[in-house]
């Protein structure tokens, strides 16, 4: 379980940096919703 929240963190800090390089807001967006619910199913 750490492992795999510390992959998603990882993941969630990359939609960040590609947001400021230029993705689109809505896909930034899209993106850390999706890495949320993932966290929350696996807290679950």
């Amino acid at each position: 379980e750490a492992a795999h929240r510390a992959v998603l963190m990882r993941l969630n800090d990359l939609c960040c940096r590609h947001a400021d390089n230029g993705l689109a807001k809505t896909d930034q967006d899209l993106a850390s919703r999706t890495v949320h619910d993932l966290l929350r199913m696996w807290a679950a």
